[in-house]
């Protein structure tokens, strides 16, 4: 009876290091979080993010990495701090030919990101907050156009998956030159605080896609386009993923140019 009295006391001392080792490392990581000057990591993101989407992306402000509650968690997930990162005086150039050097400005970006998710893999970004994006649009005689963006490919499949729910940004300004169309307008955009339910509007687009696919090529034909389909969006998600975890997205600046330019151009081809 002793020598198990011993034992239960050694295994519970150890148990308890165990924890305390764990909350030391914890506070000591929150602490470095709250605390370090991010401003040294932009370089770094700024190179990730533009190698990611093939243009030269630039914060000029500052970046931050804090915490905050959860929105909308109940129970014992809502304790659970999810981390935010902003940045501000964001610029997305546009490629040479283009007759404006910047696609896209904007004064500040932020979003936070799911916590328990990230134990599986997904990044889960419940909205993307956009203070006065710009976002100049041209496509030329030729057919080139600035908001297409030529992601890179990838031979394996990332194991990592982004999740992107909805953008928000109360007013936007959106130029458009069209030299195919003979158009060139300047129009402001206004939301009137409704957020853009970007990941629902790529689930139904995704949807219409393969079934128009099916129809058109039979269901042999549409297993063939789906698998194409999803090996595109892992590239894509693999290309995106390193740079939302980072503090900026390519995926988010893709879809938020990809959001203008389809309420501006009602459609452009």
């Amino acid at each position: 009876m002793a020598r198990s009295s011993t034992m239960g006391r050694r295994i519970g001392k150890i148990v308890a290091w165990i924890v305390a080792i764990i909350v030391i490392l914890v506070v000591a990581l929150t602490v470095f979080i709250l605390t370090f000057d991010w401003n040294r990591a932009r370089p770094y993101v700024n190179d990730k993010v533009t190698q990611a989407i093939g243009r030269q992306f630039t914060i000029n402000g500052d970046l931050k990495v804090g915490f905050r509650h959860p929105a909308g968690e109940i129970g014992w997930k809502s304790w659970v701090p999810w981390p935010r990162f902003s940045a501000a005086n964001i610029t997305i150039a546009n490629p040479d030919w283009a007759k404006r050097p910047q696609f896209a400005t904007l004064d500040e970006i932020d979003f936070q990101v799911k916590v328990l998710p990230l134990i599986a893999h997904n990044i889960v970004i419940p909205a993307i907050n956009l203070v006065n994006p710009s976002v100049d649009l041209e496509r030329m005689n030729d057919g080139r156009n600035n908001w297409t963006f030529q992601l890179p490919s990838s031979k394996t499949p990332s194991q990592w998956k982004l999740q992107l729910h909805d953008i928000v940004f109360a007013k936007g300004n959106i130029a458009l030159s069209d030299e195919q169309k003979k158009v060139d307008v300047q129009m402001v955009v206004d939301t009137l605080g409704q957020p853009i339910p970007i990941g629902e509007a790529m689930k139904q687009q995704e949807e219409a896609s393969r079934k128009a696919s099916a129809e058109a090529v039979g269901k042999e034909g549409a297993k063939k386009l789906s698998a194409q389909a999803d090996a595109q969006a892992a590239s894509a998600a693999s290309a995106a993923s390193a740079a939302a975890a980072s503090g900026a997205s390519a995926t988010d600046i893709h879809a938020s140019g990809t959001t203008a330019a389809t309420g501006a151009a009602g459609g452009l081809t």
